[in-house]
């Protein structure tokens, strides 16, 4: 897929590449530059604003994950977890602290990333249930 992008999209995104552009898009098209290869192959981060008060001055990233098939996905992951303040981990409720979950957490300590100042909670979710 990612051989297929830059055969097909290379000179559309190439002037945005060489200089750094940035490209504003819809909200309605987040899915497709965020997930959809033929466009995400050319996103570095994508960033959202939502003008919510509690919100100002802070910046929340969904990481892309560590153990991706993707190499630019798990680098991309390693940036965020080492510059964040506060880290929150989610898992599912029906597969809570799994050999992934401890995996990960033995990672964060390994590599002593989980400095002093830098908060971690782990999130249970089953919003999805409702």
């Amino acid at each position: 897929a990612f051989i297929h992008a830059i055969e097909k999209n290379y000179a559309l995104y190439q002037s945005y590449i060489a200089e750094g552009l940035k490209h504003e898009i819809q909200a309605t098209d987040v899915q497709k530059w965020s997930a959809e290869d033929e466009y995400a192959t050319f996103v570095q981060t994508v960033h959202l604003r939502l003008p919510l008060d509690w919100l100002k001055d802070k910046v929340i990233v969904d990481s892309l994950g560590l153990h991706s098939n993707n190499q630019r996905h798990t680098n991309e992951t390693e940036k965020i977890l080492t510059t964040s303040d506060l880290i929150l981990y989610v898992s599912y409720f029906n597969h809570a602290f799994t050999d992934n979950d401890k995996a990960f957490i033995e990672h964060m300590k390994n590599i002593n990333q989980l400095k002093e100042q830098q908060a971690f909670k782990m999130v249970i979710n089953a919003t999805d249930l409702a």
